[in-house]
C-alpha cells in the first residue's frame, strides 16, 4: 500500500508531442513521432508503448503526462492499423477524412506530403468519349474523367479506398458518387468501349445520347457532331406530267424536311429510318407509306419505269388521290393548262321560293344558268355519253353527283312544288337547308319574311286575389315575345300553332302536358276567364307554378299576402277595440304580450280565409285566444252561421266558463247528454255549440248539412288516426274558417301532423295519408334534414307554436326526479307466474312469429305493470294494504310528508284499482283528496275544491285528466306508474306547472328496479331525445316493442 500512494505522489510532467507526415516511395504516408524531455526533443522507438500505457508514461525515472488532444490524434492513426517500422515510423494508406483532420490540426508535413498529396473537393466525374466513323459506325468510349487532363481514365486505372467514399488517381483523391453503381450508368462504363453499328445509330441518338450527355458528360467529335437524324413528317410528293395524248404521267416521292427520298428508296426500306447519306437518316412514317400504297391501289395506275399512268378521264380520280394522301402537288405547265380548261363551274342545282299566305310556299326547281340565273328544267338539259358533262346551248358543264342523290332528285322531279300552310314549320325545319346547300335556293321577299319561332315555351301564370278567400288564375304561354292563350294551345292539334300570315310558333307538347298533369293535381276550378281556388291552397298554387317552370305575374294585393305569409310578424301589442279590452279587465283577465301576437295571427289568418294550428305549449291559454278571435269575427261580419267547439268531455264547462268570461253576450250550447237537440242547429240566432268528439261521431247525418262560422278542435289530435270514424266525420263538417288547438301536433308520430292538416287544408300535405308517409314521414325518422325543411316550410305559415320556457318566463322551476323501488317477494312470485304463463308467446317470439300486440302482448304487459303497483290488484288480497309493495308504500309516505309540509300534491296512475287501493289508505291515515276519473260528474266542483285548499291530494286517472283542467294549487306531482307515451306524462304534469302556478314543481316517478318498468324508462327517455325536425317539440313516439325487447321482459326475475 505505502509503494503505490509513493507513485501518486509522484510529481507528473506535461509534456507534447510533435507529428512528422512524409509520404514514401508506395504513396504511403510515414508518420514520426517526438517527444520533448528535459527541454530536448527526442523521437519515440516504441510507439507501442505510449497505446498501451495510455496518456501517463515513465522516462528517466520521471513521469510524463500527454495532452488529449496529442492523444486523439495518436488515436486517429492507430485505427488506421500502420505499419510500425524498427526505427519507430508508422506506414499506412492515406485515408481524406483522416488527412484532413491531421492537417486541420497544424501537423508538420513535409514539402513532398504538401505539394504531391491532394485532396479534390470535386467528385470523380464519368466521362464519355464519341467518334464517328463512316464505314463502322459510333465508337463510345467511357471511363473517369480526370479533371486536369481531361482525358478518360479506365476504371481499372483508379483505386477505390476501404470505405468507397474516394478514389485515388495519382495522389489526388476524388469524392465518389452514387451515380457510378445506377444500372444504366454502370452498364456504359463496363462496356469502357462501344461500336455502334450505322443501322442502330437513329435508335442510340433517340434513346442514349441523352443518358451519356446527362450521367457521363459525353464529349462528341467533330464527326460526331454532324450526324443528322430527321425526324420532321414524311409529306408524299406527286409529280404530274401531260406528254402522251389520253395519259397522264406521274412519279411519287416522299419529302422530310429539305430532303427527297424516291419511291424505291423508300419501298426498299425495312427499318424506321433511311440512311440517306454518310451523316444522314431519315425517319419513316409507315402510316404514310400504307396510307399512299392503300390509295394508289384504288387509283388503278399502271407502272412504268419512271413512275405511274393513268388515262386522262381519270385526271380528278388523280386529283382526289392526291388531296386523300395529303400529297404536294408538282404539275408541268402543259397538264396546268389542261387543269385550267376542264375544271370551269360545275352546272348548279337551283330553286327559288316564293309565298302566298292563301295557298303556302311555292317550290321552283331545275338548274341555275351562271349568266343568267334563269331556271332550266332538267328536260332541256342535254348530258354527253359519259355522263361527266351537261350542255346547255353551246356551253359544257361539268356534272355533279349530287343531282342523283334521292334527297335532291326528289325536288327536281317535282319542278314545281306547293306547300301547304300547316306544312310550312315542318318544310322550314327539315327541307330549305337542303334545298339551301344543295340546290342554292333563292327566297323572295315574302318568303324571307316568314317567321318560325322556335324559343322554349314557358307558361306564364297571373295570380290576382279579388273576392274575399279565393284566388283567380289564368294560363298563357310564352315563346319568345309572343304570347299564345291558353284556349288556344288547348285547340291545336299541330306541332305549330299559325299565329298570323308569317308566323308560326313552335308548341312542345311535353310542356303542355305537364302543365296540364300538374293543374289536374292542383284541382282548381275553371272559371270564365281561367281558374279558382281556395286561398288556402296558395301553397299549392305556388308549388304548381314552380313544378310547370313558370313564369309568376301578381297584382300587388297578391303580392302583399305572399310577402306576409312567408314573414308574418305577430304583433305583442295588438290592441282589441276598447269593448273587449274593458269586459277583459273587467272579468280578471290579463292579456300577456304573446297571447296578444297569438290573436293577432288568428285573425290574420281569418281575414284571408286561411285555417292554421294554434300549438301553443299547454297552459299558455290557447282557449282565450281563440274565444277573442271568434269574438272579433262576429262583431266584424255580423254572420247569422253558428260556431261549433269540439272537445274532451272534461273540459267543456272550462269552455263555457272562458266564453262567458270573454264573450259574455254570445250565446252558448253545451251540446252532449240531455241537451242534444239538432233542431238548435236550424235556429236563426247565432250560437256557439260545444260538443265532444264522440257526439259529432254519432251526428254525421245531420252536422254535415250545417254550414258553420267557425269549428274549432280542441285537443287536435284526437283526429290523428285518418281511418277512425270520428276523424272522416269531423273532416267532412263545412265550416268557413277552421282552428286546431294541440299543445302536442305531434304525439306519435309526424303522420299525424298529415290529418289535422287534411282537416285544415285538404291536400296541403299530400292527398293520402300514405302518400304524406312515403314523401314526409319515412325520410324524416330516418334523419332526412332536407324532407324535414320541406315539411316545416310548407306548415309554418299555418303553425304558431309559443313553449313556457320561452314566453311564460314567471313560471317557477320544475324539478323531475326519478325513486327506484325493489319488488317484494310476493311480488316477485306474482311477476314470475305471469312470466310463466306466457311461455308459449316467448317460444313463439323466439322462433320469430308474429303476434298481434293488442290482445296477445298487451295484456301480459298491463298485468306485469299492475303487479308494480300493488300485488293486491292482482291477487284481490286488499289486507293488510301496507307493507306488500315498496313503491305503494312509498307514494304513502311521500304524499304524508308532503301533507305535513303544509303543500298538495296531484298522483297520476293508470289503474282504477290503483286509486282505490290508494283511497283506503288515504282514509286509513286521514289524508283528505279528491278522485278525478272518467266516471267523475261535476269535475269543476271537485277541481275548485282542490284549487280552494281544502283537501290534500288529487287522485286523477291520467287517461281523464291529462289535459283541460287546473290544478295549480299542487306543486307536486306523482306518477305512480309510467304512460307508454310521454307526451301523456307531460301534459298530465302541465295541469299543475302552467300559467298561475307560484311556486317550484316537483315531479317523482316511481319505478320497479329490473322490471319492464325499467325499460319502459329507458325507451321513453330515448323517444324524448328524438329531435322533432318539423315544428320544434318532440316526435314522440307509442311504445315499439321489438322481438329482443318483449324477450327480455319475459325472460324469468333472477
Amino acid at each position: 500500500m505505502p509503494g503505490i500512494l509513493n507513485i501518486f505522489r509522484k510529481k507528473i510532467i506535461n509534456t507534447t508531442i510533435d507529428f512528422t507526415i512524409d509520404l514514401d516511395n508506395q504513396g504511403r504516408h510515414a508518420v514520426e513521432v517526438y517527444i520533448a524531455i528535459d527541454g530536448e526533443k527526442e523521437k519515440i522507438q516504441n510507439i507501442q508503448e505510449i497505446w498501451n500505457y495510455g496518456s501517463i508514461f515513465k522516462r528517466n525515472n520521471k513521469q510524463f503526462t500527454i495532452s488529449l488532444e496529442s492523444m486523439e490524434i495518436l488515436h486517429a492513426m492507430r485505427s488506421l492499423n500502420p505499419i510500425i517500422t524498427d526505427d519507430g515510423r508508422m506506414i499506412f494508406d492515406v485515408f481524406p477524412p483522416v488527412l484532413k483532420y491531421l492537417r486541420s490540426k497544424k501537423i508538420k508535413e513535409t514539402e513532398k506530403s504538401k505539394t504531391e498529396l491532394k485532396i479534390s473537393d470535386t467528385p470523380l466525374k464519368q466521362g464519355t468519349n464519341i467518334d464517328y466513323d463512316p464505314n463502322k459506325g459510333l465508337i463510345v468510349e467511357t471511363g473517369y474523367r480526370q479533371e486536369e487532363t481531361q482525358k478518360l481514365i479506365a476504371p481499372e486505372d483508379i483505386k477505390i479506398i476501404a470505405d468507397g467514399s474516394y478514389a485515388r488517381i495519382g495522389n489526388t483523391f476524388y469524392p465518389t458518387s452514387e451515380e457510378n453503381t445506377k444500372p444504366e450508368v454502370k452498364r456504359w462504363l463496363d462496356a469502357k468501349l462501344e461500336v455502334i453499328a450505322l443501322d442502330k445509330i437513329p435508335e442510340f441518338f433517340k434513346r442514349d445520347l441523352v443518358l451519356l450527355r446527362t450521367k457521363l458528360g459525353a464529349v462528341l467529335t467533330e464527326k460526331a457532331n454532324a450526324i443528322e437524324i430527321i425526324n420532321e413528317p414524311l409529306k408524299p410528293k406527286i409529280s404530274v406530267r401531260k406528254d402522251e395524248p389520253g395519259w397522264l404521267d406521274f412519279k411519287i416521292d416522299y419529302i422530310s424536311d429539305k430532303y427527297e427520298l424516291s419511291y424505291e428508296m423508300i419501298k426498299k426500306q425495312k427499318n424506321e429510318y433511311v440512311h440517306l447519306d454518310d451523316y444522314k437518316w431519315v425517319h419513316i412514317d409507315n402510316d404514310i407509306i400504307k396510307n399512299t400504297e392503300m390509295n394508289l391501289g384504288k387509283l388503278g395506275a399502271n407502272r412504268t419505269t419512271t413512275g405511274f399512268r393513268i388515262p386522262i378521264n381519270q385526271f380528278f380520280s388523280l386529283e382526289e388521290f392526291i388531296e386523300q394522301i395529303g400529297g404536294i402537288k408538282e404539275v408541268t405547265a402543259e397538264y396546268q393548262r389542261f387543269l385550267e380548261e376542264i375544271t370551269d363551274t360545275p352546272l348548279k342545282l337551283g330553286a327559288n321560293i316564293d309565298y302566298d299566305p292563301n295557298k303556302g310556299l311555292i317550290v321552283e326547281t331545275g338548274y341555275r344558268q351562271e349568266e343568267t340565273q334563269k331556271l332550266i328544267a332538267p328536260e332541256d338539259i342535254k348530258i354527253i355519253a359519259d355522263g361527266s358533262y351537261a350542255r346547255i346551248g353551246n356551253t359544257f358543264y361539268p356534272t355533279s353527283e349530287e343531282n342523283t342523290k334521292p334527297e335532291v332528285k326528289r325536288w327536281l322531279d317535282a319542278k314545281l312544288e306547293v306547300i301547304a300552310l300547316d306544312k310550312i314549320p315542318e318544310f322550314f325545319k327539315r327541307d330549305l337547308v337542303l334545298l339551301r346547300t344543295k340546290l342554292g335556293a333563292v327566297l323572295t321577299e315574302k318568303a324571307n319574311a316568314i317567321e318560325i319561332i322556335n324559343e322554349p315555351l314557358k307558361p306564364k301564370i297571373s295570380v290576382r286575389k279579388d273576392e274575399p278567400g279565393w284566388l283567380d288564375f289564368k294560363i298563357d304561354y310564352i315563346s319568345d315575345k309572343y304570347e299564345l292563350s291558353y284556349e288556344m294551345i288547348k285547340k291545336q292539334k299541330n306541332e305549330y300553332v299559325h299565329l298570323d300570315d308569317y308566323k308560326w310558333v313552335h308548341i312542345d307538347n311535353d310542356i303542355i302536358k305537364n302543365t296540364e298533369m300538374n293543374l289536374g293535381k292542383l284541382g282548381a276550378n275553371r272559371t270564365t276567364t281561367g281558374f279558382r281556388i281556395p286561398i288556402n291552397q296558395f301553397f299549392s298554387l305556388e308549388e304548381f307554378i314552380e313544378q310547370i317552370g313558370g313564369i309568376k305575374e301578381v297584382t300587388a294585393e297578391y303580392q302583399r299576402f305572399l310577402e306576409e305569409i312567408t314573414d308574418f310578424k305577430t304583433d305583442e301589442y295588438f290592441k282589441l277595440p276598447e269593448e273587449i279590452e274593458t269586459c277583459l279587465t273587467s272579468n280578471g283577465i290579463r292579456l300577456r304580450p304573446y297571447q296578444r301576437a297569438g290573436i293577432h295571427w288568428l285573425v290574420w289568418l281569418t281575414n284571408h280565409y286561411l285555417h292554421g294550428i294554434l300549438a301553443d305549449d299547454m297552459g299558455l291559454g290557447k282557449t282565450i285566444q281563440t274565444i277573442i278571435t271568434i269574438r272579433l269575427a262576429y262583431e266584424k261580419e255580423k254572420t247569422p252561421r253558428h260556431t261549433l267547439i269540439i272537445c274532451p268531455k272534461s273540459v267543456i264547462h272550462f269552455w263555457s266558463r272562458e266564453i262567458r268570461r270573454c264573450y259574455p253576450q254570445a250565446r252558448l250550447c253545451e251540446y252532449v247528454g240531455a241537451s242534444r237537440n239538432r233542431l238548435l242547429f236550424n235556429d236563426s240566432e247565432t250560437t256557439i255549440f260545444i260538443t265532444t268528439y264522440e257526439t259529432v261521431a254519432r251526428a254525421s247525418s245531420y252536422i254535415h248539412s250545417i254550414p258553420f262560422y267557425f269549428v274549432v278542435l280542441d285537443e287536435a289530435t284526437k283526429i290523428k288516426n285518418p281511418d277512425a270514424q270520428r276523424t272522416k266525420v269531423i273532416k267532412g263538417i263545412n265550416a268557413l274558417h277552421r282552428i286546431a288547438l294541440s299543445g302536442t301536433p305531434i304525439e306519435n308520430r309526424p303522420a299525424e301532423l298529415w290529418s289535422l292538416f287534411d282537416f285544415l287544408m285538404k291536400g296541403h300535405l299530400g292527398k293520402s295519408h300514405k302518400q304524406f308517409v312515403n314523401l314526409f314521414e319515412n325520410p324524416i325518422t330516418s334523419g332526412n334534414n332536407e324532407s324535414a325543411n320541406t315539411l316545416s316550410k310548407r306548415i309554418r305559415p299555418f303553425l304558431l307554436r309559443r313553449l313556457k320556457k320561452d314566453v311564460a318566463k314567471d313560471l317557477p322551476e320544475k324539478i323531475e326526479l326519478d325513486e327506484w323501488v325493489e319488488l317484494t317477494d310476493e311480488q316477485k312470485l306474482l311477476y314470475r307466474q305471469i312470466q310463466d304463463g306466457a311461455y308459449q308467446i316467448t317460444n313463439a317470439l323466439q322462433k320469430g312469429e308474429i303476434f298481434n300486440y293488442k290482445f296477445s302482448i298487451l295484456p301480459i304487459l298491463t298485468k306485469l305493470k299492475q303487479v308494480c303497483d300493488h300485488p293486491a290488484i292482482i291477487n284481490q288480497k286488499i289486507e293488510p294494504i301496507e307493507g306488500r309493495s315498496e313503491k305503494f308504500d312509498l307514494v304513502i309516505d311521500k304524499v304524508h310528508e308532503i301533507h305535513n309540509s303544509g303543500e298538495q300534491v296531484v298522483l297520476f296512475t293508470h289503474f282504477l284499482k290503483t286509486l282505490d287501493l290508494l283511497e283506503i289508505a288515504f282514509r286509513s291515515r286521514g289524508v283528505k283528496y279528491i278522485r278525478l276519473d272518467g266516471s267523475t260528474q261535476d269535475r269543476q266542483m271537485y277541481i275548485d275544491i282542490f284549487n280552494q285548499k281544502k283537501v290534500d291530494a288529487a287522485l286523477c286517472s291520467i287517461q281523464a285528466c291529462g289535459h283541460g283542467i287546473n290544478l295549480t294549487a299542487a306543486n307536486h306531482v306523482i306518477h305512480v306508474d309510467r304512460w307508454w307515451n310521454p307526451a301523456v306524462e307531460d301534459q298530465a304534469t302541465d295541469r299543475v306547472h302552467r300559467i298561475g302556478q307560484d311556486k317550484t314543481v316537483y315531479v317523482y316517478r316511481i319505478l320497479t328496479k329490473g322490471t319492464l318498468e325499467e325499460k319502459i324508462a329507458l325507451i321513453l327517455e330515448k323517444k324524448r331525445n328524438i329531435s322533432d325536425m318539423v315544428i320544434g317539440s318532440a316526435v314522440r313516439q307509442d311504445m315499439e316493442w321489438t322481438r329482443e325487447d318483449l324477450l327480455e321482459i319475459l325472460k324469468p326475475l333472477e
